[in-house]
């Protein structure tokens, strides 16, 4: 049961952010950004994955606090933290400089996050490459919405 009861927790955690994206952008964007309703689907997909993969690793780790690491939930924590300043100079507060430092810090502690899971489990760290990939991605058009909006 608190299996359970943690797993629902987190969900609601992370999903909390689904709720401050809008229906479309308000600064000018490149070709390749996707859609903000494709953005909220493939975000609720890869939190999903997220959540998922630190599941796989409390449990291995029994769910107990000192297994699993203070490291590793600092770099949860700054990476919950930027995932949502990310989605709020997106939509909310709009600046293209705050989108481009926070979706490159977030990049940052997203590897980070892999580099912590994948010591301790293989199985976590695979199934959070999709993850890196999105952010990856998020990243490339930060930069690029940075430069469209500056230049």
């Amino acid at each position: 049961m608190k299996y359970v009861i943690f797993f629902i927790f987190l969900i609601l955690l992370l999903f909390t952010n689904i709720f401050i994206i809008k229906d479309s952008y308000k600064f000018i964007i490149p070709i390749f950004m996707v859609n903000p309703a494709i953005y909220k689907i493939i975000s609720i997909f890869l939190l999903f994955i997220l959540m998922i993969a630190l599941f796989i690793y409390i449990i291995k780790n029994h769910f107990k606090l000192e297994l699993i690491g203070t490291r590793l939930i600092i770099i949860l924590i700054i990476n919950y933290l930027l995932y949502t300043c990310y989605n709020i100079f997106t939509f909310i507060l709009i600046s293209p400089f705050l989108l481009f430092a926070t979706k490159l810090f977030h990049f940052i502690s997203t590897l980070y996050l892999n580099e912590e899971i994948v010591a301790q489990n293989k199985i976590s760290a695979n199934i959070l490459i999709p993850y890196i990939i999105w952010t990856f991605y998020l990243t490339l058009t930060s930069i690029s919405i940075f430069f469209i909006n500056n230049c």
